[in-house]
């Protein structure tokens, strides 16, 4: 059995307390892969954000969480958002320890101000010179089992 709420507003509630103890308020905001770029030390996000990214996160929360393992994962700040994502784990990340069952939280150190993009064209460029960030891996994250 793991410890992942039923509820979605729990598993948030339990996030924001993790995300205020570790000096980090603000609201959630959430985002996915390909809303992010980065470069260096540098991130970009679209804005605005998709309004339908909430229900997509409450969906995939719905349909993962009698799985084995969930993560919210809060990746960056715009002005009072903290961006954050959610995943499930993917099928190696057992084998390499990657991932803990239950309900994960983590936040990336340091939690870097990221630059709101607001032009289509821009937001173009951005990801032709960067990427859309990798979805796995947990270097460079402080992980918390609850």
């Amino acid at each position: 059995m793991t410890n992942i709420p039923v509820r979605f507003d729990e598993a948030v509630d339990r996030f924001s307390a993790f995300l205020l103890d570790n000096n980090h308020a603000g609201q959630i905001l959430w985002v996915f892969a390909d809303d992010m770029t980065s470069r260096g030390t540098e991130t970009w996000i679209r804005w605005p954000v998709a309004e339908e990214n909430y229900s997509k996160v409450l969906h995939l929360y719905d349909s993962l969480k009698a799985g084995s393992g969930l993560r919210f994962d809060a990746r960056c700040r715009v002005g009072e958002f903290i961006c954050s994502t959610i995943s499930a784990p993917k099928l190696d990340d057992a084998e390499t320890g990657r991932f803990i069952s239950g309900l994960t939280l983590s936040v990336v150190i340091p939690l870097r101000e990221a630059q709101a993009v607001r032009s289509k064209l821009q937001w173009q460029r951005l990801l032709e010179q960067n990427g859309t960030p990798p979805t796995s891996g947990t270097a460079a994250f402080v992980q918390y089992g609850l």
